[in-house]
């Protein structure tokens, strides 16, 4: 999921979502954020056997880097469910996990 997508479908919920996910965590959620849109970019030249404009070797991908992805993802995720929690919390006076 590219992060634009992401955090525009929480924003439906009306808060600013990555806004709210950075503030738990500034330097690592912002390097996990564009984790997020680098795995993004290789998934799409993948899917579409296309580099694009991001010229992508796609012999290069490496485990190392997939494994950085997957972190990166499994954090982030940490993060919007705390994110989540709290504005559920806010709105309904109970926390709903």
């Amino acid at each position: 999921m590219y992060p634009g997508s992401v955090g525009e479908a929480f924003n439906r919920f009306g808060l600013i979502f990555w806004k709210k996910v950075i503030q738990l965590e500034p330097h690592r959620h912002k390097i996990r954020q564009a984790n997020l849109e680098e795995l993004n970019y290789w998934r799409n030249a993948i899917a579409h056997q296309d580099p694009g404009p991001q010229n992508l070797d796609l012999t290069r991908l490496t485990l190392l880097r997939v494994r950085r992805w997957r972190r990166a993802c499994e954090r982030l995720a940490t993060g919007f469910d705390e994110v989540m929690r709290v504005h559920i919390a806010a709105l309904t006076g109970a926390s709903p996990w």
